[in-house]
C-alpha cells in the first residue's frame, strides 16, 4: 500500500513538472512570435498597419504646398481655394465684420470721412470733389479711430503689391490690388456740443501724429488681418468640397504613413513607425486635378493648432496653424 501511494506521488510530481515545462515553452514561443512580428519585413508591416489597404496600388508621392505650387501641380486658383478651405470660417467672420461696419456707419460720418479724404488728396496736389470719392472698406477699432480704404474717380490700374509699415514696436504688411490703393487712418472728432465734425486723415507712416491717437500696436495688427482677408476674398466664391469617404480616408492615411516611413522622411528621433492607426487627417482641404490636399496630425506633430500665422505662397496669404503642414497627395496624373 505504501509503495502504491509512493508511486502515485511520484507520478503527480512528474505531471506537475511536465505541465510547468509546457507552460514555459508556450510563453517563450509567444514572446518569440511577438518579437518576430515586430521585425517582419516593412512591406508586411505596412500592409497590416494600413487596415488591409493595398499600398502597392497607391502612390506615396506627397508634396509640401509651396513645392506643389512651384511645380505646377497646384494652380493659383487652387491656392485661394485651399486657403479658404482651411480658414474659411474665420475669413467670413472678418468679412462680415467689415461689411457690417461699413453698412452701419452713420451717413454723416461717411460724408465727413469723404470730405477729409478730399482734403488729403488736395494736400498732395490732386483735386477732387466729394462726389468723386467713396469708402471701399472701413476697419473700426475704437470710438474715434477708423482704418479706411478709399476709392476715387482717378484711373487706378490693377497692380497687386504689398507695403510694409513700421508701426512703433511692430511691423505690418498690407496688400493692395490697385496702384493708388492705400489704407489711411481717420480720426473722428466732435465739437463742444458733441456733434461730429470733420477730422484729419493720416497715412500709416505719420507715426508722430498717430501716436497722439494711439500707439497700441494691436490696432494696426488687427487692421492688417481684417484688410488682407477682405481684399483676398472680397469677391471670392467658395470651392465646394466633397468630404472623404471612409475608404478614401483610409487610403490617404495609409499612403501618408508609408511616405513618412521612408528613410528620407522619417525623423531621426522617432523609433515607432507611422501607421494608419496613429495618423489622422486634421483637416481635409479638397481634391484638385486629382490631387488631394490635407493637414495631418501624427506622431511628429508639434506646436499649438490654436496659434495661427500667415505664410505667403504665389502671392496668396495662407493661414497656417502652428505645427501644421499642408500636404498635397499626387495620387496619379495631377
Amino acid at each position: 500500500m505504501k509503495n502504491c501511494f509512493h508511486h502515485i506521488m511520484v507520478f503527480a510530481v512528474a505531471l506537475v513538472l511536465a505541465l510547468c515545462l509546457f507552460a514555459c515553452d508556450a510563453s517563450v514561443d509567444t514572446d518569440s512570435e511577438q518579437k518576430t512580428s515586430a521585425t517582419v519585413p516593412s512591406d508586411q508591416a505596412n500592409t497590416a498597419a494600413s487596415g488591409d489597404i493595398d499600398l502597392n496600388s497607391l502612390s506615396t508621392d506627397f508634396y509640401y504646398l509651396k513645392v506643389a505650387f512651384d511645380n505646377g501641380i497646384i494652380s493659383d486658383q487652387d491656392l485661394q481655394d485651399i486657403a479658404y478651405a482651411y480658414y474659411g470660417e474665420q475669413i467670413e467672420h472678418l468679412k462680415q465684420e467689415n461689411n457690417e461696419t461699413l453698412d452701419n456707419l452713420d451717413e454723416t460720418l461717411k460724408h465727413l470721412i469723404c470730405l477729409s479724404y478730399v482734403d488729403y488728396l488736395a494736400d498732395r496736389g490732386i483735386e477732387m470733389m466729394v462726389d468723386d470719392v467713396y469708402i471701399r472698406a472701413v476697419y473700426y477699432y475704437y470710438y474715434n479711430i477708423y482704418g479706411v480704404l478709399m476709392g476715387d474717380s482717378r484711373d487706378n490700374p490693377i497692380d497687386h503689391h504689398s507695403v510694409h509699415y513700421d508701426m512703433f514696436a511692430e511691423s505690418i504688411e498690407l496688400k493692395y490690388e490697385r496702384a493708388n490703393d492705400e489704407v489711411l487712418m481717420y480720426h473722428a472728432l466732435t465739437n463742444e456740443e458733441g456733434n461730429p465734425v470733420k477730422g484729419p486723415m493720416y497715412q500709416l507712416t505719420e507715426l508722430e501724429a498717430l501716436r497722439k491717437i494711439t500707439s497700441d500696436e494691436g490696432v494696426y495688427l488687427d487692421m492688417q488681418e481684417h484688410h488682407n482677408a477682405w481684399l483676398e476674398f472680397y469677391e471670392y466664391v467658395p470651392h465646394e468640397i466633397e468630404p472623404l469617404t471612409d475608404i478614401e480616408s483610409k487610403e490617404m492615411r495609409a499612403a501618408y504613413a508609408a511616405f513618412m516611413n521612408k528613410a528620407e522622411n522619417k525623423p531621426n528621433y522617432m523609433d515607432a513607425d507611422f501607421t494608419i492607426n496613429n495618423v489622422y487627417i486634421y483637416k481635409y482641404l479638397g481634391t484638385y486635378h486629382g490631387c488631394r490636399v490635407a493637414v495631418f496630425n501624427d506622431l511628429k506633430s508639434q506646436g499649438h493648432f490654436g496659434i495661427v500665422y500667415d505664410i505667403e505662397i504665389g502671392g496668396h496669404t495662407v493661414k497656417k496653424s502652428d505645427g501644421s503642414v499642408f500636404y498635397v497627395w499626387k495620387m496619379g496624373e495631377c
